[in-house]
């Protein structure tokens, strides 16, 4: 049994913590960011937009909480980054979900080639509404750039600091941790900037679990042997790497 440090937003971080009691080890939930919704949502018409990108399962779930859904757009193609994002779109009611693993690029291939064979057109007009956070990793949009694909960024939540650097510091020194789960990059460079301040063996002797090759990239190369990648990009293979 290990004990795994979850620093993913909620409800994520309790479902992750479920999965990994189910394996066997014990979680530590500390989320490093809490999802503030933005209120009163515009939800696009169905002439007004060519489909949806979701690169985060949050988005959606503001969509939801805090917009009135067109019922007729929801069935305009729409691109999930992750099997959890899609599964939620589904569940709301979206029904013609492509679903991309390994975060924006991979997402914006998909995209390219979908808009390639013709199963979709855009238009500044009819853009592809991109239901996102102001601070974002732009490989998605970066990808997409130069290919006549429209899309239209609508800022639907934010991720606001939950937990101050002094209580990420006292769980790892109190809490006994031996694997630090990493689903974002952002996590990554938030929990190895306390590295100066904290005893050298309390990060040496741990091991860093990985979505991606991208989020591994971001932990400091002196760390490398203690990583662990997962072979695709989503928690169940995630959660496997690490026993």
């Amino acid at each position: 049994m290990a004990r795994v440090l979850i620093l993913r937003s909620e409800p994520a971080a309790s479902e992750t913590a479920q999965k990994l009691e189910a394996l066997g080890h014990q979680p530590v939930v500390l989320p490093l960011k809490q999802c503030i919704c933005t209120r009163d949502l515009v939800f696009p018409a169905v002439n007004e937009l060519s489909g949806f990108i979701f690169t985060s399962a949050n988005a959606i779930r503001c969509l939801k909480d805090n917009a009135n859904i067109d019922p007729a757009s929801l069935a305009l193609p729409t691109f999930c980054v992750g099997t959890r994002t899609a599964e939620i779109a589904k569940d709301i009611g979206f029904s013609n979900i492509t679903c991309g693993e390994g975060g924006g690029k991979a997402l914006a291939k998909e995209i390219r080639a979908q808009h390639k064979s013709g199963k979709f057109q855009t238009s500044a007009e009819t853009p592809l509404y991109y239901f996102t956070l102001e601070k974002r990793t732009p490989d998605l949009e970066q990808a997409l750039e130069g290919r006549d694909i429209f899309i239209k960024p609508v800022i639907s939540y934010e991720m606001v600091d939950q937990i101050s650097d002094q209580s990420l510091k006292n769980t790892l020194e109190d809490s006994h941790i031996d694997i630090v789960l990493f689903y974002a990059q952002s996590a990554v460079r938030r929990f190895f900037a306390i590295e100066d301040e904290m005893q050298h063996n309390l990060f040496t002797n741990l091991q860093f679990g990985c979505l991606s090759d991208e989020i591994a990239g971001a932990i400091p190369k002196q760390f490398a042997d203690q990583i662990v990648i997962a072979e695709k990009p989503n928690e169940t293979h995630l959660l496997a790497c690490i026993g």
